[in-house]
Order: C-alpha cells, then structure tokens, then sequence
C-alpha cells in the first residue's frame, strides 16, 4: 500500500511548505513538497511536518520504506516517525535518514525506496510522519510504501535500532575519537543508515548481541550496502558460547545467499549456541587499506533457528538403522565384498557428516588381520549434503582368510541432534565356496560343498 502527496490520505503542518524543484530523478508523486530554504528555521523546530494516513489495514507487522528526491540542500538527519493509530506525541518507531542522497535499498516501480523501520499495527490505522524536528537542512515529503512482513522467520539487529527486533543490542567500540573511525548517516542501510569503518583503523569493532536465546543451532546471516570502496575481506566473528567461528566477506559485492521483504541478505554460518547468548563481531580486516577496501559497512544481523537436520540410510534399498547390524553374509575366500550405504537427507538443512572412523574388527577372534576396512579415500562422497541430496560411504570386508569375521563398527559424526554419532557393527564369513549351493536334482536337502576337489566321491 502506498500513499503519495495528492491521495486523501496525505496532510501537510507549517507554514514553510512548498513545491520542490525536480531537476534530477523525478519523485513518486506528481508533487513532491518540500520546505522551504530561504524561510524556514534551522535546525528545525518540529514545526512543518507531513503525514501519510493509511485505514483499514488488518493487524499486523508492517514494513514500512520511503521515497525522496534528494537535494544538496536537505536535512542528513530527517526524522520519520511511525504511529499505531493516529499520530501524537509519542511513536512507536522512529528513525533519521539524510535526504542528501538518494534512498538506496531497493526498487519498485521507477523509484528507489528506503527501508524506515518495522511497525507493529494493532487497530486498522497507521500514521507515518515527517518533521523537521533539530532537521539540520530543508525536508522533502515524497511517498510512504507499507508492506505487511512476518518477522517471526528471524530476528533482526540494525545498527541503528538495536534491541527492537530482538533482545540484545548494538555497539561500536572505537579506538580513538569516535568521528575518524566511523560516518553515521552518510550511506544508506536496513533501517535508515549503517556504520562504515575504516579498515585499517586498529581496534574498532562493531558488535551485535542476542541474549535470552534457547539453546540450539542457528543460522546467522548479515547484510550491508555494497560499494567498490567496502573491504574485500570483512571478518565477522561469530561467538554462540564455545569456540568462535571466523568469516571472511567481500563487502564490494553485494548480499546473495537470500531475500526477505525486499531486504537481501547472505549467510555467514550455522552456530550452536548454549547459555542463551550469541554475538556477532565485526572487525578491521588484516589486509590494510587500500583503494578497494577502504572501509568495512555495520548494518544489520539476522538470526533464525536453524531446520533439524534428519537422514536416513539403506544397503541396497533395505534400512539400516543406527546401532544395526550390518552382516556381509558369507564371502569365497580371495573375494573382497563391498557394501555401499547410501545416506540420504530428509531434512531441510544440510546435513553435515564428520568424524568416519572404523574398528576393523576380528578375525576369528584374533585382531592380528584386518577383518573390515574403508577402501579408497576412506571418505564419504560428500561429508555437506543439501536437504534431499545423498551421498555413499563404501565399507569392505576382507577376505584373506577363512573364518568368521566379527567385532568390526563403522562410526561417524553428524548435525542430526537425534543421531548426533552413528554406527553400524559389522560381521560377516569367508569360506573357501563361499557358501555356493551344487543341486543333484534329487528331493531332498541340497548337497554344499566345502572343498574345491569337485569330483571326489563323498
């Protein structure tokens, strides 16, 4: 739902309104107001404000984005406020943007539009205003776009607006006077602007923290305004309680891994977090500076549980269940006999496969052979299985000797946390036929022989 300047649901306060001059990008509206430069007071006093009135909405969680032509003259502090209901004194989100620039998160219809922040609406009727409240520099009133959003999917820390969407916060240490280590407001992010870094600045960090977390695995992904001036190799650092888990990002390309309300984000890492707590850090790279990685860009950090992860195994079509047994039957002696297990995904994380270890097992009774082993590289074919996927694991019994071949396992780790370690024992026998069964044709029991001398009387 959008409202521009000439719907009904558009009003204008102030008497230094007036209708702004469009000689770059043309604005949503027919007519995009603006205050007035050679009249109004600055920095501004609240005075002149315009708001955008939207009725009969269902409750709900709406994301809320905003449309402006920018001009050397405007505010870099514009406030935009959010009312469930009509407005009053007190708002129930707010954020300051620079109409200086363009806004810069993404595009519908011929406009770029900005994401403001998230507003919850419990009635039908939500209220967005803007003002020129301590505004250092004109404001122009453009177009507000709604959009209802689920946020239960994840929670999201902004820069800006930390503890709102979760519980936890933002910080920035800096080393040094705050203003040569970070520009707030000069480039665009999720909800208004985002801290920029310089990368060779030793000592800044910025850091996003979960707290009241259950404990569990989660995905953690992040977002930022891409720009040939970001750092090549960002490094994110992410803390759920154990050892930290350290990602190295290209900041000059932008987030691809996936979208969520218009908002494009990419994956750094699943965590385990345990005591409820979760940090992300974002520090300087190692690399220094240079013309290509100049800077480092703190925006926003989502978080979402991540699926369960679930697999299934068979040999040759049959299941085999963790803590079967698996028996390789009876072998002819020279003979090696191969059993491939097949692992396939069913569930809707990838499924990680670690740790593959085997206890080669007896022979009868002795441990002096190797009754079982994992021949070639001894490894799965894919240890990272996407949800539906499989991979093979290939376990041989040897056959150098007769005998029984017992005691033997096949273990290995993985991200299921109802088979978090797996094994499957193994047994099997080796004789010099191979248990081969030679018919008479007469009724009656088959006739097995146990000797190669075919021919022999019995």
């Amino acid at each position: 739902s959008i409202e521009g300047t000439t719907g009904g649901g558009f009003a204008q306060t102030g008497a230094n309104w007036i209708v702004s001059p469009t000689e770059n990008n043309p604005p949503f509206s027919a007519t995009q107001f603006a205050t007035d430069p050679n009249t109004v007071v600055i920095p501004g006093t609240g005075a002149n404000s315009a708001t955008w009135t939207f009725n009969n909405l269902p409750a709900g969680t709406y994301l809320v984005s905003g449309t402006w032509v920018k001009r050397g003259d405007r505010a870099t502090n514009t406030l935009f406020e959010g009312f469930d209901g009509a407005a009053d004194a007190s708002s129930d989100a707010s954020v300051r943007v620079s109409q200086r620039h363009d806004p810069s998160r993404y595009n519908f219809g011929p406009n770029e539009w900005q994401h403001l922040f998230l507003l919850n609406v419990t009635g039908n009727t939500a209220t967005i205003r803007v003002s020129d409240l301590d505004a250092n520099g004109t404001i122009a009133a453009d177009a507000v776009r709604l959009e209802p959003v689920s946020i239960q999917a994840g929670n999201v820390i902004d820069n800006g607006l930390s503890g709102e969407y979760a519980a936890g916060g933002y910080t920035l240490n800096a080393s040094g006077d705050p203003d040569t280590v970070r520009v707030t407001g000069t480039i665009h992010g999720l909800f208004g602007d985002a801290d920029r870094i310089p990368s060779d600045f030793v000592g800044t960090a910025a850091t996003w923290t979960y707290n009241g977390l259950a404990d569990g695995r989660y995905l953690v992904s992040a977002t930022w305004t891409p720009s040939s001036e970001n750092s090549m190799n960002a490094q994110y650092t992410v803390n759920g309680g154990g050892a930290p888990t350290v990602v190295d990002v290209d900041q000059e390309l932008g987030p691809h891994s996936f979208q969520e309300e218009d908002i494009t984000w990419q994956n750094l890492t699943y965590v385990d977090v345990t005591g409820g707590t979760l940090t992300v850090e974002l520090s300087n790279n190692s690399a220094g500076s240079g013309s290509n990685n100049r800077y480092i860009v703190a925006d926003a950090i989502r978080i979402s549980p991540a699926p369960a992860a679930s697999f299934s195994s068979t040999v040759s079509g049959t299941d085999v269940d963790n803590g079967d047994m698996l028996d390789f039957g009876t072998t002819r002696l020279g003979e090696r006999a191969d059993r491939e297990i097949t692992i396939t995904n069913n569930g809707l994380s990838h499924l990680q496969l670690s740790n593959l270890q085997i206890d080669k097992g007896l022979v009868n009774t002795f441990d002096i052979f190797e009754a079982f082993e994992l021949p070639g590289t001894g490894t799965f074919g894919d240890a990272s299985i996407p949800p539906g996927g499989s991979t093979t694991l290939t376990v041989r019994m040897n056959a150098d000797n007769v005998g029984r071949m017992s005691n033997g396992e096949v273990t290995f780790n993985t991200n299921d946390l109802n088979n978090a370690s797996y094994s499957l024992d193994l047994e099997g026998r080796v004789s010099f036929t191979g248990g081969r069964i030679v018919d008479d044709g007469d009724a009656g029991p088959p006739v097995v022989f146990a000797s190669t001398n075919f021919g022999a009387p019995i």
